[in-house]
């Protein structure tokens, strides 16, 4: 299990209010309730941190396999590409391969398919990474989960990549809701964002075990300051210190039958 978590703000008075859906959790606290308790947070600091991490999870040296960047309620292969070089820092001299993307289309079309259609129904699960962990040649799962707007746009980014990044659009309200059953699944965290806080922008890093079969550390940040490239090396820092010492792992995308495995946990 998680330790408790803990946002950091002193701050009592806040004005937003908002709503968000949470599924049960293996966590005490689930990612998305961090990420929207930490945006309502009312503080004079820009920049806010919280990290937990599941008891006895040993940090130091693993393999990271980065699945991707999930925004808007979906999957997003753009979004790497301009993230990638400042989150793969951590981890290594060169971007890590993430598994969501151009190279997973073109090698397993039909789990790439399973995979956006799991993910804009129902986020990004545990039972969802619990099925790929056999595909990741990293000892950890990383997913990026990003909300809310930023300020300014990443240096090198074109305004179209960065605007409204992980609002959640007013036409995709059916699906970012899922089915009535999933949602009640038990044991599950899950990577959502509805309802953003307006003005701030939160990210969050959640590290999925493969051996353990459950998430084990999450890492969040607020930010209100005036650059996104500021936010995004500072987060990158953090995830320094969430797993020293790692490297990238890569995917092993040809095992056939997982998107018909992620169909069947669709319909359950």
């Amino acid at each position: 299990m998680l330790l408790t978590c803990g946002i950091l703000s002193n701050q009592p008075n806040c004005s937003y209010r908002h709503r968000t859906r949470v599924m049960s959790s293996r966590f005490l606290c689930s990612i998305v309730l961090s990420l929207i308790l930490a945006g309502a947070a009312c503080v004079k600091d820009p920049m806010q941190f919280s990290a937990q991490y599941a008891s006895g999870f040993t940090r130091d040296g693993l393999a990271v396999s980065v699945f991707g960047v999930f925004k808007d309620g979906r999957m997003s292969a753009d979004s790497w590409d301009h993230l990638g070089p400042a989150l793969s820092m951590p981890h290594g001299p060169s971007t890590c391969k993430t598994g969501y993307g151009k190279d997973l289309a073109s090698a397993n079309p039909a789990l790439s398919s399973a995979l956006d259609d799991y993910s804009r129904a129902n986020g990004i699960t545990e039972e969802l990474l619990d099925r790929i962990g056999p595909l990741a040649q990293g000892d950890v799962i990383l997913v990026i989960t990003m909300a809310g707007h930023p300020p300014r746009p990443m240096a090198g980014a074109d305004a179209g990549a960065s605007k409204g990044v992980g609002a959640q659009s007013s036409g995709q309200g059916g699906q970012g809701g899922g089915s009535g059953r999933h949602r009640r699944q038990q044991g599950s965290s899950t990577h959502r964002a509805n309802d953003a806080v307006a003005d701030v922008f939160q990210m969050s890093a959640s590290f999925f075990s493969v051996r353990l079969h459950q998430s084990v550390a999450v890492v969040n940040m607020t930010y209100s300051g005036p650059s996104l490239d500021e936010a995004v090396k500072a987060f990158a820092d953090r995830l320094q210190d969430a797993v020293p010492h790692s490297r990238c792992g890569g995917w092993n995308w040809e095992a056939q039958g997982v998107g018909d495995q992620i169909r069947q946990l669709m319909a359950q």
